[in-house]
């Protein structure tokens, strides 16, 4: 190891961080400070030079238009003539107005009847003029008059009568005033100012030849901002030169004036700052490293003695004085430690054996924990995949499923649900029936009802017949009082692998003239669906994923027969969710919730009267305030689940809008949760194809152009792009 040249440099370091860090922070403050003031100074200066062109062309724009406009109102004007008194007016004004090159009058046709110099001409063709006739005051672009080949812009002003257009009074503006207004004004050295049309063309410049070819800047940075209304001040380089330029669009015209001085000449002060704290560095190093070589010298020495020291030796430094209080003082202390060393190594070799019984002990207890620690998570991971349910739950969940049953059937008024256990019937819940009753009841399970199939709707004859033969005369008299008059009655079994586990009926009343039908047989199929889902997920302990399947896809077909128009509605948007969601290259995780989100978007509708859900004509604003609810009530129904939760905040938002302008809560941008995003164009790509209460489906052409329409006020930009892209459709709005 190299001591002495290590340390020379460290201390080299030191020396030189201390000698010149308080110059570099002053360097670096003023230097700063410098840039930002003489930035600032440059801005203000040219924008102070670039307002007062824009003002001074300003009113010489709105003086000429002034005089136009009075002209026009003119009795000898108005009479469309041309006489000895209309030329001494206008040629008068040419005189008096410099700026003003020539005027003429025009008829409606476009033809010219008076002229202040040159042959009259039809200018029917001019744009600005037939905006003119059209009783619009005009400019035209800047151009480049024949005769006398200079820049000039043309003016042309109605001639009205009553409110009558009658004809145009034009004016040729000579634009070489511009060129007078550039010469007096001056920024700094080398700085100077210009002025561009709305096409990017110069206008007016010190370089002569720049105005004669109306020379072409729009790909210039500063001039592509100026002609599209923007001001402010930016650096950039022109042939090779950074420039610092200042710009501003001129009112009353489409023009825009620049005014800019180079970058390098604006900041000169900075470099020879620079150049001072170079110079500043250099001394800073040179004093470094001589008092590096003083210091270092006995340092060095103590510090090769301190390296070769062992445990044990004698060490003895009394000849090596070096005359440097400090140094003396770490020897010193160099030798008091080297005695404590000695001293204290047969202690440590003492404890050294004490510590390593220790440590042979602790490592037999760490080995033990690990053990048990194992035995743990082993017990955890079995415990946690013991999620059966119990009996109670079943009672709960089938009871539930009685009283939405009952709920979401109109028609029914009575139903009851029991269980096959022990070969027997057992009856967990009833409405409208006596449960204590059916609870008595002894009836064996193979003759109980004996549907041949899944589903069936019995009339009461047929199901009397069915009781009486099945059980003996005591229980069917039981069963008989029980149970309610009753006219007609739809049953299931729960069937798994082959083994019933158990059944629902629901049935109508005696009294009633309802009856079941084939809407009827949905919905309770999709209850039998639900019911089978249970009792599957419970023979093979997968309740949380294969439950939510079966739920959510039951919960769909009620609500699509809940609402007539909305039939493979939610499916559908499941599937452009999740296809949208995959083209954004989104987690699994994250397509399964876009997939999930919206099989369950709408699922609050089934908390909005039918009446209003399938109204074929237009909703009150009464009626549209409670169809806006069914986001929140969809996620109340979501959010305390503990497998759908997550999704419940994407069905909250999912008619949010991108500005802010949808519901329930007016959120806007990214407030609005992605996969919520993701719904609201699938969403509204499903609603526009499909057949309405109020309208019929639009061509997929049509809501394809709907949907690029409303990007960014409706639609997220990028959700949009990805689903246009999965559409196969390049042009992404």
């Amino acid at each position: 190891m190299d001591i002495k040249g290590s340390f020379k440099i460290k201390l080299i370091f030191i020396l030189f961080i201390v000698l010149l860090l308080p110059i570099l922070i002053v360097g670096v403050i003023s230097s700063n400070h410098n840039i930002s003031y003489i930035r600032e100074t440059v801005n203000n200066n040219n924008m102070r030079l670039a307002k007062r062109l824009k003002d001074s062309i300003t009113i010489t724009i709105e003086s000429t238009q002034s005089i136009m406009k009075i002209l026009s109102k003119r009795n000898i004007i108005q009479n469309m003539n041309s006489n000895e008194q209309v030329d001494d007016l206008l040629t008068g004004i040419v005189k008096e107005y410099p700026t003003i090159n020539q005027i003429y009058i025009m008829r409606k046709d476009g033809m010219q009847i008076y002229k202040t110099s040159g042959e009259l001409e039809d200018r029917s063709d001019r744009s600005y003029f037939q905006k003119a006739f059209e009783g619009e005051l005009n400019y035209s672009k800047v151009i480049v008059s024949r005769s006398q080949e200079i820049p000039i812009v043309v003016l042309a002003v109605p001639i009205k009568e009553a409110g009558e257009v009658k004809g145009v009074i034009g004016a040729s503006l000579d634009l070489l005033f511009l060129n007078q207004l550039i010469s007096e004004i001056k920024s700094d050295v080398n700085g100077y100012g210009y002025i561009v049309d709305r096409k990017g063309k110069v206008i007016a410049h010190p370089n002569d030849k720049f105005v004669s070819n109306m020379k072409d800047l729009s790909n210039l940075k500063p001039v592509k901002k100026v002609i599209n209304g923007k001001h402010g001040t930016l650096k950039y380089t022109f042939k090779g030169t950074k420039r610092l330029v200042s710009f501003q669009p001129i009112n009353k015209t489409d023009w825009g004036v620049l005014v800019e001085v180079p970058y390098e000449e604006a900041f000169s002060k900075i470099k020879q700052e620079k150049l001072f704290i170079g110079i500043i560095l250099i001394i800073s190093i040179l004093m470094a490293i001589g008092l590096a070589f003083r210091i270092t010298k006995p340092i060095i020495k103590l510090s090769q003695d301190m390296e070769s020291f062992t445990i044990g030796d004698k060490v003895n430094l009394e000849n090596d004085n070096t005359h440097i209080q400090e140094v003396e003082k770490i020897k010193e202390s160099y030798l008091n430690m080297a005695e404590e060393i000695n001293s204290s190594y047969e202690q440590l070799k003492a404890y050294n054996q004490e510590v390593t019984a220790m440590n042979e002990e602790l490592s037999k207890t760490i080995e033990k924990t690990k053990e048990l620690n194992d035995q743990f998570n082993e017990m955890a991971s079995l415990i946690s995949n013991l999620v059966i349910a119990t009996h109670n739950d079943r009672e709960d969940f089938l009871s539930n499923l009685l009283n939405t049953a009952i709920k979401i059937l109109p028609k029914a008024d009575y139903g009851c649900v029991y269980t096959y256990e022990e070969g027997k019937v057992n009856f967990i819940d009833s409405i409208g029936h006596d449960l204590d009753t059916l609870q008595q009841l002894s009836i064996p399970e193979d003759s109980f009802y004996n549907a041949d199939q899944d589903i069936e709707v019995i009339n009461v004859k047929k199901a009397e017949k069915l009781d009486k033969e099945a059980m003996d005369e005591k229980n069917f008299i039981i069963l008989s009082k029980a149970l309610k008059p009753i006219r007609e009655i739809i049953n299931c079994d729960l069937t798994v692998n082959g083994e019933k586990k158990a059944g629902i009926n629901v049935s109508i009343a005696k009294n009633s003239k309802q009856s079941f039908n084939k809407e009827s047989i949905k919905l309770f199929k999709a209850f039998h669906n639900i019911a089978s889902a249970f009792f599957k997920l419970e023979e093979y302990n997968k309740l949380q994923g294969q439950f939510t399947k079966e739920l959510i896809t039951s919960m769909i077909k009620i609500l699509e027969v809940y609402d007539k128009y909305t039939s493979g509605h939610s499916e559908n948007v499941a599937e452009v969710a999740a296809d949208i969601a995959i083209e954004m290259n989104l987690a699994q995780s994250e397509i399964n919730d876009a997939y999930w989100a919206g099989m369950v978007h709408d699922i609050g509708k089934l908390l909005v009267p039918l009446e209003i859900l399938n109204k074929e004509g237009v909703l009150t604003d009464d009626e549209y305030d409670i169809i806006k609810n069914h986001p929140r009530w969809g996620y109340e129904a979501l959010h305390k689940s503990e497998s759908l939760g997550h999704i419940a905040e994407y069905v909250l938002y999912h008619h949010e809008k991108w500005d802010g302008s949808g519901y329930p809560e007016g959120l806007k941008h990214n407030e609005i949760p992605l996969i919520s995003q993701i719904l609201s164009v699938a969403d509204a790509w499903d609603a526009m194809t499909s057949k309405r209460a109020y309208r019929d489906p639009l061509s997929e052409k049509k809501a394809l152009q709907e949907i690029k329409e409303n990007k960014e006020t409706q639609f997220a930009p990028k959700v949009v792009d990805a689903f246009l892209r999965k559409r196969g459709d390049n042009h992404e709005g």
